[in-house]
């Protein structure tokens, strides 16, 4: 195991890629001040971060949320999820189905793949949702933010690991 930015760097150097993902060292040197301080993690294989990103378990019902809604997690964009077609009947096909997630990956690797999916994909069209590297402060003068906290990441994954194939 090594922590993320060696990792990182290692994989974007081979791939000829930039990469985007922080560790908390990275994240209080390289960021502005005022950027939050990123969760370090562990990427394990090149393909999993195993331990969750907060203390505290993720809830079911704020990850539906947080899928649900196009301004935060906007994840039907591409996705479809059968349990949401109420809420959002409008939902993408451009990304793969959620439905049943959790029978065709780990939840580490999909917690890699919600942090930073261009280290398992470079090129992807799905935002890395946990980094503030080449992300546009919210406000002018106003430091950056990732996409979604580390508390919001793992509510998402609670969220997807309760789908079966719908």
């Amino acid at each position: 195991m090594k922590r993320c930015a060696t990792l990182i760097v290692s994989l974007a150097a081979a791939a000829g890629v930039a990469t985007s993902a922080l560790s908390e060292g990275d994240a209080v040197a390289d960021a502005p001040q005022g950027a939050p301080i990123l969760i370090a993690y562990d990427i394990v294989d090149g393909q999993s971060i195993p331990t969750p990103l907060s203390d505290l378990p993720g809830d079911p019902m704020r990850g539906a949320s947080i899928v649900a809604a196009p301004e935060k997690g906007g994840c039907l964009a591409c996705h479809r999820v059968a349990a949401l077609i109420d809420q959002q009947p409008d939902q993408g096909v451009s990304g793969p189905a959620l439905d049943g997630i959790a029978s065709r990956i780990s939840e580490g690797s999909l917690r890699l793949q919600i942090v930073n999916i261009g280290i398992v994909t470079p090129g992807s069209a799905m935002p890395a949702y946990y980094t503030i590297a080449g992300v546009e402060p919210l406000t002018p003068g106003g430091a950056p933010e990732p996409l979604l906290s580390a508390q919001e990441i793992e509510d998402v994954i609670a969220y997807l690991m309760t789908l079966d194939d719908g």
